[in-house]
C-alpha cells in the first residue's frame, strides 16, 4: 500500500527542519530505504506514488489458446504449448489466469480411490 503524498511531503519538510533520516523513520514508521527514495523522487520533481504499475503485456494469445482448448478438450499443455508457439509453463499460467480446468489424473494409490473401487481390485 502507498502512503499517500501529504505524508511523504511531511516526511520531506522534517528533513528540511534539519532531522536526521533515522529521527524522521522513527518518528514516522517508515523504512529508511524508502525515505531515501522519497527525496530522489523529491529531486526529480514529484513525490506522487509509482502506483498503479504497468504489467507487460501477456506473451499469449488468449484468444487462440481459448479457440485451441475448444476444439481440443483433452489435450495436455505441452501439445497446446507447441500448436500455439507457446510453453507449457506459460499455458498452465494463462489457463489459470482465464479460469479454464483441466482434466485431472486418476489417483491410483489405495488412498485415493472410492471405496466401491477398492472392492473391485480386492477380489
Amino acid at each position: 500500500m502507498a502512503y499517500g503524498e501529504d505524508f511523504r511531503k511531511r516526511a520531506m519538510a522534517m528533513l528540511a527542519e534539519g532531522k536526521s533520516a533515522t529521527a524522521v523513520c522513527r518518528l514516522l514508521g517508515v523504512g529508511y530505504v524508502t525515505l531515501h527514495r522519497w527525496k530522489k523522487r523529491q529531486a526529480e520533481g514529484s513525490l506522487a506514488a509509482a502506483y498503479p504499475k504497468r504489467r507487460k503485456a501477456y506473451k499469449i494469445n488468449e484468444e487462440a489458446l481459448k479457440s485451441y482448448v475448444a476444439a481440443h478438450p483433452d489435450a495436455y499443455a505441452e501439445e497446446i504449448a507447441t500448436a500455439i508457439g507457446s510453453r507449457p509453463g506459460t499455458v498452465a499460467s494463462a489457463l489459470k489466469r482465464l479460469k479454464i480446468t483441466r482434466k485431472k489424473k486418476r489417483l491410483s494409490t489405495g488412498s485415493g480411490t472410492k471405496k466401491s473401487e477398492k472392492i473391485i481390485f480386492q477380489k
